[in-house]
């Protein structure tokens, strides 16, 4: 799309409602990043307007850039016209040979990126690559492109990282058994409660670890939490998250939570 700075400034003011709007529906926006893009296009404290107002200016900020594209090509070069006679009026170049001077650079501008979208390498997402160890040469690393190879260190690598809590003094005897694995036995609440008597082969970090876990009397004080959700904070807490976000044990997709919001 040609750029004209009225174009440019009719897509920042698209980019200020659209995150405005989002924050006022329940997504995780900044509000200072909400001011500063604001404040770029000359809208004041745009939060304080009602939701249906802001889909209305978004509405009409659609309409205004639509215009606006439809005209860029005619836009553009009047622009580059502006801008020759700025560029003439500060030396000794004329208007005519500043605009084909901006011209002649736009077109080089344009065949390069013409040939680069020819030239360039697709990319796929794939491993293509890795540094694994060297068989030959103890001590030191080689590149490797063959596939067998690199799912091997793949493998070895995600084993390492997705079991290094395995170690963990509670997924090991006798606490394993004493907690399970959703930590939601007797023994459990003993160490929230402050009570649990530790077993002499736990380790001193380990029996000082514990000691930490006992819930703070602020917390208790303030009672247990309402089990209670209603829709609306449902919803509201669902389109915050964000897509990456890690799917939980059930093994569904987090898009699977936020498709029932809409």
């Amino acid at each position: 799309m040609p750029y004209t700075p009225e174009l440019n400034n009719a897509g920042k003011i698209i980019n200020v409602w659209n995150n405005v709007i989002r924050k006022k529906k329940g997504c995780n926006i900044s509000s200072t990043y909400i001011k500063r893009i604001a404040k770029k296009v000359s809208i004041v404290n745009p939060m304080s307007i009602s939701l249906a107002t802001c889909e209305k200016e978004r509405k009409l900020a659609f309409a205004a850039y639509r215009k606006l594209k439809n005209n860029a090509i005619t836009s553009r070069k009047q622009f580059i016209e502006e801008l020759a006679r700025q560029q003439s009026a500060r030396g000794n170049e004329s208007v005519s040979n500043a605009i084909q001077r901006i011209n002649r650079n736009e077109e080089m501008r344009e065949s390069y990126r013409r040939i680069k979208n020819v030239t360039k390498k697709p990319f796929y997402g794939a491993t293509e690559r890795v540094l694994i160890s060297n068989n030959k040469k103890p001590g030191e690393e080689r590149v490797t492109t063959k596939k067998i190879e690199i799912e091997k260190a793949l493998c070895t690598e995600n084993k390492k990282k997705f079991t290094a809590a395995y170690s963990s003094p509670f997924l090991q005897e006798p606490l394993i058994t004493q907690l399970k694995q959703t930590a939601t036995t007797t023994t459990a609440n003993e160490i929230l409660q402050g009570t649990f008597r530790a077993n002499k082969s736990l380790s001193k970090a380990t029996k000082d670890y514990i000691k930490i876990l006992k819930t703070p009397k602020t917390i208790l004080s303030q009672g247990k939490n309402n089990p209670q959700c209603s829709l609306q904070t449902s919803i509201a807490y669902w389109k915050g998250k964000r897509e990456k976000t890690n799917s939980s044990m059930s093994n569904r997709h987090i898009g699977t939570y936020k498709a029932l919001t809409y």
